[in-house]
């Protein structure tokens, strides 16, 4: 039965979802799905990319509730991290913070993300640099011809809007695409 349960896991109460908890959250993350995943390296990796995509479409609100464990006790009693969901691109629009829920690497606005933070980013998942690169850089190919690809409709119905907002999500998302690209040497 799919749970959140990480925040829970972590010992915080729910109205602290967006702290940054001691020792990086992201390495408090990492710890807990090394510590209980049934798929550690294969949770890592997804967890990495969750990241990776959340910082590319400008999601500042990717907290903790947002990063879940799922507990299938008909198969085992341990957990395996939880499919992404609820990704918003909060930069999109005007009004939301540019802080994002937790740092990545060692800056939490999103604004000030550097190549440099997808490096610290690597330690605190405790992978290599080109590990991380390797998870990034389909991101970084792939999102611009998604975008379009959506935005023309190949991908089923669409508002007439539709669009005009990959437009403007392109737009918006190209300066951290650029950033990616760096770190992955793109």
């Amino acid at each position: 039965m799919p749970g959140n349960k990480t925040s829970s896991t972590l010992d915080i109460a729910p109205g602290s979802k967006y702290a940054e908890l001691s020792g990086s959250t992201v390495s408090r993350i990492v710890e807990l799905l090394k510590r209980e995943s049934t798929q550690p390296a294969r949770d890592v990796i997804s967890f990495a990319q969750q990241i990776c995509f959340s910082y590319l479409i400008g999601s500042c609100d990717s907290h903790l509730k947002n990063f879940s464990i799922v507990y299938y006790e008909e198969k085992t009693p341990r957990p395996s991290l939880a499919p992404a969901y609820d990704f918003v691109s909060t930069t999109y629009f005007p009004r939301p913070s540019h802080d994002m829920a937790f740092a990545l690497g060692e800056d939490r606005n999103i604004d000030a993300i550097s190549p440099g933070s997808f490096r610290t980013l690597a330690l605190q998942l405790g992978i290599s640099k080109s590990s991380l690169r390797n998870l990034a850089k389909p991101l970084a190919n792939e999102i611009i011809p998604a975008l379009r690809k959506a935005g023309s409709g190949q991908m089923g119905t669409v508002l007439e809007s539709t669009p005009y907002i990959a437009d403007r999500l392109e737009e918006d998302l190209l300066p951290r695409l650029d950033v990616l690209r760096s770190f992955c040497g793109i």
